[in-house]
C-alpha cells in the first residue's frame, strides 16, 4: 500500500507500521547536510515525504517550523575515522539511520562483545 498522508498520517508512522512495503516502494535518502560528523545518538528528525521527488523520502533534522517529527538513533560518518553510538531501550527512538555508506562498513556489537 503506497504512502498516503490522508490515511497514514506522517511518513515516519507509515515507515514503522509498513516497514517491509516502505523499503520496497521508497528510497530513503539522508540529507547531505547531515553527513560528515555532527550529532551522534538520539536526534529529532523528520522526513520530507515522497511526492514531489517521486519515490524518494529525505531524512533531515527537525526544523523549528516542523509540525511533526520523531526521535531516532542517528550515526553520521567521519572521514578516516570510526564513529559509534549505543542503541538502547531507554528512549522512545525506534528507528536507526546512518549517513550514506560509501567504501565503509557498519558493524553491530552486541552486549556479549560479539561483532557482526
Amino acid at each position: 500500500m503506497p504512502y498516503n498522508p490522508k490515511t497514514h498520517g506522517t511518513f515516519d508512522k507509515y515507515l514503522v507500521e509498513h516497514l517491509g512495503e516502505a523499503m520496497k516502494e521508497y528510497a530513503l535518502v539522508v540529507d547531505p547536510n547531515l553527513s560528515g560528523g555532527g550529532h551522534t545518538g538520539v536526534a529529532d528528525m523528520t522526513f520530507d515525504p515522497p511526492g514531489a521527488k517521486g519515490n524518494v523520502a529525505v531524512l533531515r533534522k527537525k526544523a523549528v517550523s516542523d509540525k511533526s517529527w520523531f526521535k531516532c538513533f542517528y550515526l553520521p560518518w567521519e572521514s578516516n575515522n570510526t564513529t559509534s553510538c549505543t542503541l538502547n531501550s531507554q528512549t522512545d527512538a525506534c528507528l536507526f539511520f546512518t549517513s550514506s555508506l560509501n567504501g565503509c562498513r557498519l558493524s553491530v556489537k552486541y552486549h556479549d562483545d560479539v561483532v557482526n
